[in-house]
């Protein structure tokens, strides 16, 4: 496991949230071109450098979907059941709540109606009920990504990068893919980015 301060830590955790809506804001990419094209071994000069913004984004958004964790700053809306206790709050690390809400509307309130626990990746502990709709801030602060999640993205825009273009859902490089005019989905991880984040994943 992990000593670095708010390093996720692969964690058989009980999610179950039916909808999970994100509201980012204005997004700062966590890794630079700069940092793709060093890691990727591309020349610097500024040719493919809006493809490499589709990538990094792209990438970043598959490894966010793999591992369950913001790994930028955003605010989160969750819809919950939590019929026993202790769901996690899915896409953290969680930072402040701002609203909790039954399935009725009726805003709970925090210590009277409802009860948390945790810090880093907080859990709703009550109420025992489904439908509840959970809005908080989320995420890595600007700057502030583990090493080892900034790494999962390089890893996958490297895997991007390699893999544009018109590619058939067949393997090349022997990696499977599931293209949507030649861009891999959401599902799709290379290897090296499935394997730096099985153990960070929050399941």
């Amino acid at each position: 496991m992990f000593t670095v301060t708010g390093q996720p830590q692969n964690k058989k955790a009980n999610y179950n949230a039916a909808q999970t809506s994100f509201s980012d804001g204005t997004i700062t990419e966590p890794v630079t071109k700069d940092e793709v094209k060093a890691y990727c071994k591309l020349s610097t000069g500024t040719a493919e450098d809006t493809l490499l913004d589709i990538f990094i984004t792209a990438a970043r958004k598959q490894c966010e979907a793999y591992s369950n964790i913001s790994f930028i700053p955003r605010t989160v809306t969750a819809i919950i059941t939590n019929f026993c206790g202790g769901i996690f709050l899915p896409y953290g690390p969680t930072g402040a709540i701002t609203s909790v809400t039954d399935k009725d509307g009726a805003a709970l309130n925090v210590n009277e109606t409802y009860t948390i626990q945790g810090t880093t990746w907080k859990q709703l502990l009550t109420p025992l009920q489904d439908g509840l709709t959970v809005v908080y801030a989320a995420g890595y602060a600007n700057g502030s990504l583990p090493a080892e999640l900034k790494l999962a993205i390089l890893q996958q825009v490297f895997y991007l990068y390699e893999n544009r273009g018109e590619i058939s859902s067949v393997t090349r490089q022997g990696i499977p893919t599931e293209t949507r005019q030649g861009i891999p989905t959401e599902t799709t991880l290379s290897p090296q980015a499935k394997a730096t984040l099985h153990r960070l994943k929050r399941v």
